[in-house]
């Protein structure tokens, strides 16, 4: 049902982004009443073989034919697998900040997360860009983004703590610094700093597929994952962001891992080399466990099995596909904002505010794409 609603919040959406865009059909201006019966058309097509109108072409940028073309013929040059992977993984962190059931399954939305941006950063070709090219864009996307969402969250602070009769900078703290105002935003620095990293190294070394450099990678990981368990059950656990920090560090090299698994004849060299990353990381999950320090068990069991399956679903991803991918970077960062009303307006069961925090989210960063914020999320 979710799915539905997104499917047509979707159509409206681009719709929307040909009216104000001025975008031209058949060689005329998008007045209102092509709007209109664009909007009728949208409430008609609930079929998945429903075609595209032109203008909900030319609103994604996509070439426009003589004849309609058909929503799951769109060939988005994307794979569907870390698509909808990067969707839930932002569901699954607004699931566990809302306390909902299930909190820890949920957590390995994180590792999960982060595993796929550093593995796309390892499986892209980087020979055509600089490295001033490469840390320029991982700025415009991850580090403005944090500023700006910084002075949002920060400004909110700020006038809760007025509204609450304090001082108007009492909440503040030193490690805002690092992190941003409000605590969910540490991922994006941490994820600057690994993604560059990573994507600077290919440039330079070309991370090769083998076996050799897959098996190493995933002992590395296993054995990352073992010392920040016993760092996070001790005093580093509880400071911030470096908590934060080590929960994440395993997800670089088990990532390396992942983008260096070897391409050999047929499937089976691949689904080998993900059965030993997977064996790895549940090895290192169990004798954690066994030591002592479970944080990081139930997250990673999870997060390697749904990254290993996301990677190796190499159906194309669709338009829709794509489009609800790309609300999942808007979801994180305005998801605690979104709980935070909710908590205010309304005494809700932990599983009804997941829910409707997940939507509310979903449908603010859909309205947000379509102005000058679309820059920030």
């Amino acid at each position: 049902m979710m799915l539905w609603a997104l499917r047509q919040l979707w159509r409206y959406t681009v719709v929307t982004m040909a009216y104000w865009r001025g975008e031209t059909l058949g060689g005329n201006r998008c007045s209102s009443r092509q709007l209109g019966d664009e909007w009728a058309h949208c409430r008609r097509a609930r079929s998945r073989e429903e075609p595209f109108s032109r203008s909900c072409a030319i609103a994604l940028r996509l070439p426009v034919a003589d004849q309609p073309v058909a929503m799951t013929r769109i060939d988005s040059g994307r794979i569907a697998g870390p698509e909808w992977l990067r969707f839930f993984c932002s569901i699954g962190i607004v699931w566990f900040h809302a306390k909902a059931p299930a909190g820890d399954c949920a957590y390995a939305a994180l590792p999960a997360l982060m595993m796929l941006s550093v593995y796309l950063a390892a499986s892209r070709s980087h020979a055509a860009f600089g490295e001033r090219a490469i840390v320029r864009r991982r700025v415009m996307r991850l580090i403005l983004p944090w500023l700006f969402w910084s002075a949002i969250y920060g400004l909110a602070t700020c006038i809760n703590c007025r509204c609450n009769g304090q001082i108007w900078h009492e909440d503040l703290r030193l490690w805002m610094l690092f992190a941003g105002t409000a605590l969910h935003l540490w991922y994006l620095p941490a994820a600057f700093v690994c993604t560059t990293l990573v994507a600077l190294g290919a440039r330079k070394l070309c991370f090769r597929r083998q076996w050799l450099a897959c098996l190493t990678w995933a002992v590395v990981g296993a054995v990352a994952i073992l010392v920040s368990s016993y760092l996070e059950a001790g005093t580093a656990g509880r400071i911030l962001p470096l908590a934060q920090w080590l929960f994440v560090a395993p997800s670089v090299p088990l990532a390396l891992a992942l983008a260096t698994i070897p391409r050999g004849p047929g499937r089976w060299p691949r689904v080998c080399a993900s059965m030993a990353i997977v064996a790895a990381v549940v090895l290192a999950c169990v004798v954690a466990l066994e030591r002592g320090a479970p944080g990081l068990t139930i997250p990673y069991s999870i997060g390697i099995v749904a990254c290993t399956a996301s990677i190796h679903a190499t159906c194309r991803a669709s338009a829709f596909t794509v489009w609800v991918s790309g609300l999942s970077f808007g979801c994180y960062l305005t998801h605690p904002l979104v709980i935070a009303l909710l908590g205010k307006a309304a005494e809700l069961s932990p599983t009804c505010l997941a829910v409707t925090a997940s939507a509310i989210s979903l449908a603010v960063t859909a309205v947000l794409r379509v102005t000058y914020i679309r820059r920030f999320i």
